[in-house]
């Protein structure tokens, strides 16, 4: 939702009534050792030391995102990922509901990481190609994930030709884009409804 604040005063007082709620909302967390509000789960974590770090990461997260900062919780995302791999289905749900970080390159380039993570190549194909949308400066470096995971064996490898087809061509590079196409017909993954 957008707002239009008459001074940067109101602006503030806004940002600040919202971390706020973020805080009392962490505060009940702590108390209660779970990331319910955090991350929507009521998964209880054994040991303090650890349940307070993820909470403290989610509370990073929450307040970058609140406060329109979308490459800095997409960085805690990142670094929270790397530390916490087995929170790869929550961190795509929680980036799925979250507007700001949804509907921006990279949350939407986090979204198809987390999907490959998990085995989901459609799901981080559409997540590819809407980030390259978003921001084509993205193409090569998405390009280049996409190699990574398919050279590495992702098992759902369809989908993820495709859209390296597609980002091919939107980055210009048709003749090879043809030739992916071409591989793909020759190998029976594409159906003739499916060419671009």
């Amino acid at each position: 939702m957008l707002y239009r604040f008459r001074t940067a005063t109101e602006h503030v007082g806004y940002q600040v009534r919202q971390i706020r709620d973020i805080c009392a909302a962490v505060v009940v967390d702590i108390g209660h050792l779970n990331q319910e509000r955090c991350f929507g789960t009521t998964e209880e974590v054994p040991g303090e030391e650890r349940d307070i770090g993820n909470i403290n990461d989610a509370v990073k997260i929450q307040i970058s995102a609140a406060m329109g900062k979308v490459k800095e919780a997409v960085g805690q995302l990142k670094k929270y990922f790397a530390d916490h791999q087995d929170s790869a289905e929550r961190l795509s749900g929680w980036i799925a509901e979250n507007e700001a970080v949804a509907g921006s390159a990279p949350g939407q380039e986090l979204l198809a990481r987390l999907n490959l993570h998990l085995g989901k190549g459609e799901e981080a194909a559409a997540s590819f190609g809407i980030a390259a949308e978003m921001d084509p400066a993205r193409i090569p470096s998405i390009i280049d994930l996409i190699k990574i995971s398919l050279d590495a064996g992702f098992e759902e490898r369809t989908p993820l030709q495709s859209i390296l087809a597609e980002l091919y061509a939107r980055g210009g590079n048709e003749e090879r884009a043809s030739e992916l196409i071409r591989e793909m017909e020759s190998a029976d993954a594409l159906e003739k409804d499916e060419l671009l």
